[in-house]
């Protein structure tokens, strides 16, 4: 089974759309299997092998991760959502002055990519990436960075978690 391609903004590329292969939420934020759509995920071997599944279970970081396989390799899938104009119209009724603080979503993508720039350097390895908002709820604004499994050390996936959170 391959992995979806799935289109993403690279660093530096706001404009420019790349393809990621990969295998999204094989689990929850919590390490669960998610079943949703299974003859579609390469669950089999997560659920064939428990030692990867529960290795990748303790890369976790609070609940920001997934497991994922990208081009063919096991992982975790850091997340982080970010709000614009775009994606919280709906919202733009119950709290008006909170709305209009928010940016356009090419404005997000923008300021995204740039503030994981010096992340790629201080992570070498981590590949990052902002995916097409239809990939998130609400077409929300994301920032993406896919950890092989055992490329970072618990203290690394911390600091890791909390920058992309300070984007």
């Amino acid at each position: 089974m391959k992995d979806p391609a799935i289109k993403v903004h690279p660093l530096g590329s706001p404009d420019k759309w790349e393809e990621w292969h990969i295998s999204q939420h094989l689990t929850d934020r919590w390490g669960e299997i998610n079943d949703y759509k299974a003859e579609n995920k390469p669950l089999k071997l997560l659920k064939d092998d428990d030692a990867l599944l529960e290795r990748l279970r303790a890369q976790m970081w609070d609940e920001l991760t997934f497991i994922v396989r990208k081009n063919g390799k096991f992982g975790i899938l850091f997340e982080s959502e970010y709000c614009s104009r775009e994606s919280e119209e709906h919202e733009k009724g119950y709290d008006p002055d909170w709305y209009a603080e928010l940016k356009p979503h090419a404005e997000v993508v923008k300021a995204l990519l740039e503030g994981m720039k010096p992340l790629a350097k201080r992570f070498p390895g981590v590949q990052f990436a902002v995916p097409d908002e239809t990939q998130i709820i609400n077409d929300r604004p994301a920032a993406w960075a896919f950890v092989a499994d055992g490329l970072l050390t618990a203290e690394q996936r911390k600091e890791l978690g909390m920058a992309l959170l300070d984007l």
